[in-house]
This record gives structure tokens, C-alpha cells and sequence, in this order.
């Protein structure tokens, strides 16, 4: 079974290096640079890790979450940020 980690980066060249990261580990990955996109990829796909940027403009990364959650979706998750004051 391949493990499939989901990258949610406002910025695509963001995506791309985390998942060429992860890719040269042996992850599959997919990546979303619209946090309104994550409902229909979990519904297509099996997520089995979420990394996601806390600061993006359509949806926070603390929204983006509460509304997984409330989805009864239990994929752990990283947040990171490039904003230290948070």
C-alpha cells in the first residue's frame, strides 16, 4: 500500500518542493493550491497525511482544518507557516 500525503500551499512552488521532498522518500503526493479543493480530493482520494500552510487567502489553514474535522475526517496533519509572530 502507498502512503499518500496531501500538500495545501497557497504557493505552488511551496507544493512542488515538498513533494519532490516526500516523492524522493517513496511518498505519493498530491498537491492543492486552493484550500476549497481539499473536500473533493479526500473524497476521491485516501489520504493518509495532510500538510498544510496556516496562512492562505481563499481559507486558513485553521479553518481549512475545523472543517475537516467537522467532516468526521481523523487524517493527522502537519500546519507550518513561513510566519514567524505565529
Amino acid at each position: 500500500m502507498d502512503f499518500l500525503i496531501l500538500i495545501v500551499d497557497d504557493e505552488h512552488e511551496m507544493c512542488l518542493s515538498f513533494s519532490e521532498i516526500f516523492q524522493k522518500e517513496g511518498y505519493q503526493t498530491i498537491i492543492s493550491t486552493n484550500p476549497l479543493n481539499v473536500d473533493k480530493i479526500l473524497t476521491d482520494n485516501s489520504v493518509d497525511l495532510i500538510l498544510m500552510d496556516i496562512k492562505m487567502p481563499e481559507l486558513s489553514g485553521i479553518d481549512l482544518l475545523k472543517k475537516i474535522k467537522k467532516a468526521d475526517r481523523t487524517i493527522p496533519h502537519f500546519m507550518i507557516t513561513g510566519f514567524p509572530s505565529i
